[in-house]
This record gives C-alpha cells, structure tokens and sequence, in this order.
C-alpha cells in the first residue's frame, strides 16, 4: 500500500464550472483573488464521463491555474462528473474503466489535494447503478492506492443531489467508498432566510441514513437557480455559512459556482466576507533527547568522519610513524573490494557491529512525511523492549521503552524530529538501539538511485 497524500478540504471553498465563464483574467490573478479573500480551496470541473473536461479551454487554464494555487497555498480540488455504465451503450463499452482513467489521469496530472466524484442523473432510477457504482469507485480507489505509483492516493468525496430520500441512487456503494461527503446543498426557489439552514439540517440528517454516518461533511450553498431567475439572498448565505461552522461534523463548505458569485456584488461581498477559522500547523520546539541517552554533537562528529571516508573526500587517518620492526618482512595490504554503489568504498576500520533498523516513510495525520524505523533480519521479537536513537545531521528519533508488537515495529510514543531533509545521497544515518538491555549499533546511508536508506553490509560498517 501507498503512503496516503493529500487531504480532506477544511475551511472555505468555491466550485468553478467553466474557468474561461468566471474569470477574465490571467490564472495567476485568479489565485491571488482566492487568497486574498480567505478561500483555502477551490475545485475547478477537470472531467466529463468519459473525457477530460475542456469546455473554454479548460485543461490549458488548469495547468496554469494549479502552480498558482500552490503557490498562493490555497488547495486545488477536483471533481468530474460521473455516468457510469448505465444504459446498454456504456457498459457495452465498459465506460467505468474509460472513466477511472480520465478520473486518474486528471489526479495523476495535476495533483489535486481531493477529488470529489459527481453522480446525478445518469445514475438514477437504473438498475445497473448499483454495480456500476462499486466498479466505478472500487477500480478508483485501488489504482490509487495499490496498482499505479504514478496516480496519488488522496481522500474521495461524493457529490450529488441535496436530500438523497427523494432520489434512487446508488448512495450506500457510492459514500461507503468515500472519505467525505459533499452535498449540493441548494436552496432554490425558497426565499425565507432561515430555509438555507433547514435545507442543510435535512440534507446531512438524509446523507447519514444513506451510509455518511461517519464522513466528515463539505456541503455546497447556492447563490441562484440554473436559469437565473431566482437568487439567494445575503441573509440566506450568513445563516448557511454559520450553520456549516456550528456543525461538528462540517470540516469545509463552498458554493456553487464561482461565475454566479461575481455577477451580484452583494453576493461576492457576503461570501468574501466571512471568515472560517482554520487552525494553523503548530509550530512545536524540537524534542530534545534526554542528557545522558545521545551526545548528538559527538556522534555528529563520527558521522562527519565516517562521510569523509564513504564519500572519499579524504583519506582515512594515518597511524603516525613508528620504528620498523625487526623480523620478517611484512606483506603488503591487500586492496579492498570494489562495492557497487559508486560513493560508497570499503572502510578499512570495519567491525563486527551488525545495522539493526531500516527506516521507512510514513505520513502522519497532519500529512508531514517522517520516518520510522523498522526491524531487520529477525533481530527483534515480539515482546522485546527496545530504545532507539537514530540521528542524521541533527534529525533524530528516538523510542524509549516501547514493546515490540505483532507486526514487529516499533510501537507507539515514538518521538521525531523531521527527517525529511536528511536525503542526500551516500549520507548516513548513525543507529544506536538497546534490545533487552543489551546495546547494539549501527549505521544505514541513503541512496539517492533508489530514493530509500539501505542497510550497510557488516564488513563496511565503521565503528563509531
């Protein structure tokens, strides 16, 4: 399984249709306008069945737009709207597949941080949709979890009508697929101010009876009907937005769709104005290991020795000179072999000290790559207490005491200090672990070929 990337939306966010509709100027203006107005996600239309959407030039104003977005850091969003195999012709031509490929291809190109999917019409009232929607969602879901490296394996939401009890859709296979649920939300043709809440109440009370139970929840607002002859008005829109905030279980909202926003200024006002309070990434001080469990500075010193050997950037120490011996004469060194990796060379001073970890990528819930390390050649058993202190250049990270649980990985409590940057080829990673009280050390490098750490073998191993 991949490691799992992106993220469920948080905060404030708009639908944009048609790019080329909704704004006339360049995409990098259009993410500085976002920004600037507190929206932390937009989710521009990427697909149509079948085929990348390109309605206005779309897919030319994506690849501009989604650098833009990153770099104003507001999250882009995708969503493509689904048919499925659903009438005779498609599923003659197995349109779910045709669609997982575009729905990949777009997440694949663009690196969306979420992908909503949009079922309506095609799959209502039909006998197919239920099979359709479990090979649609379940072929998704596995191309980006388990079979193509090249597609990220983000969170899924499912978009579709506002009160599921009115339409025969295939809700249950669709949500229990899905990381989040996104009703549309849609509060047309009524016109007292406190209907837009009442919609919203009845439409995540309808979503939960359906399979969305447990999803957190990313309902979409209104600003007018399809044929424009009915409006939304401020008052709606303030109670809408303070209801998605009174809600646990609402994590973000938008509205459909950027194009109406700008046509009543009132309406831009009332959305640019309000504000959802988004935590920020806390900023914790390093976690200092305990004085007396790791001289960081002196094994920072080894490890400065034992790169200057491996990389070759100098010679290994000389012995100083000494008298010769009498007696016989001594026969030169042997040359030491070859490895395989062109910056790492036999280190002399090896000794008998066995690496005991490797360490491997995982992603925490606030979605920051870190390291953890892990058992190799059976060294470690179940039951076994194990400290561990890892340092690379100042990263470090250290287990104190845990138990060693079934999967033999080290258990939970484990502390971190980023070790992101510590990925440079031929650079090491010095590992000191004590295993039932017995001590043990080690030393694994990255190879940068490989993109991972890889254990140095016993007889080039050098002994801190």
């Amino acid at each position: 399984m991949k490691v799992r990337e992106g993220k469920i939306p948080e905060g404030k966010g708009i639908f944009i249709y048609i790019l080329s509709s909704a704004w006339a100027g360049s995409m990098a203006s259009l993410a500085d306008y976002l920004k600037e107005n507190g929206f932390t996600w937009a989710a521009p239309k990427m697909q149509d069945g079948s085929l990348a959407f390109n309605s206005g030039n779309q897919q030319a104003l994506l690849e501009e737009l989604a650098p833009e977005l990153k770099r104003v850091g507001v999250d882009l969003v995708g969503w493509g709207y689904v048919y499925g195999e659903t009438n005779l012709y498609r599923t003659l031509n197995k349109w779910c597949d045709k669609e997982i490929a575009i729905t990949t291809q777009m997440i694949a190109k663009y690196k969306p941080t979420a992908w909503i999917v949009n079922a309506e019409a095609a799959y209502k009232d039909n006998s197919g949709a239920s099979e359709s929607a479990k090979k649609y969602m379940d072929g998704l879901l596995n191309e980006m979890a388990v079979t193509n490296d090249a597609i990220p394996d983000i969170p899924i939401g499912f978009s579709s009508y506002k009160f599921p009890n009115s339409h025969n859709l295939p809700w249950t296979e669709f949500l229990s697929r899905s990381d989040f649920a996104a009703p549309q939300v849609y509060w047309w043709e009524r016109n007292l101010p406190e209907n837009s809440v009442e919609e919203l109440d009845k439409s995540i009370f309808q979503y939960k009876q359906k399979g969305a139970q447990n999803l957190p929840f990313v309902p979409a607002g209104t600003f007018r009907n399809d044929s424009g002859t009915w409006w939304a008005t401020v008052q709606q829109m303030e109670l809408f937005n303070q209801a998605c905030l009174d809600y646990e279980e609402v994590v973000a909202m938008n509205y459909w769709d950027l194009r109406f926003m700008l046509q009543r200024d009132e309406l831009e006002s009332a959305l640019n104005n309000f504000d959802w309070p988004v935590d920020e990434e806390p900023i914790e001080p390093p976690i200092e290991p305990p004085v007396g469990e790791c001289d960081c500075d002196a094994i920072m010193a080894k490890l400065d020795e034992i790169k200057a050997l491996i990389i070759g950037s100098v010679e290994p120490p000389t012995e100083p000179p000494t008298e010769p011996p009498t007696g016989p004469p001594v026969e030169p060194p042997v040359e030491p072999p070859t490895y395989s990796y062109p910056h790492l060379r036999f280190l002399q001073n090896a000794r008998d000290f066995i690496p005991m970890f490797r360490l491997y990528s995982v992603t925490n819930d606030d979605g920051v790559v870190k390291y953890k390390a892990d058992k190799i050649d059976g060294k470690i058993s179940q039951g076994d207490i194990v400290k561990l202190i890892a340092v690379n250049d100042g990263a470090w990270i250290r287990a104190d005491g845990n138990e060693i649980k079934e999967d033999i990985r080290l258990a939970a409590n484990m502390e971190y200090k980023e070790l992101n940057e510590a990925k440079a080829d031929g650079r090491l990673m010095y590992i000191e672990a004590t295993i039932n009280d017995k001590l043990r050390k080690g030393v694994t490098y990255y190879d940068a070929n490989r993109n991972s750490w890889k254990d140095i073998e016993t007889k080039e191993l050098w002994t801190p």
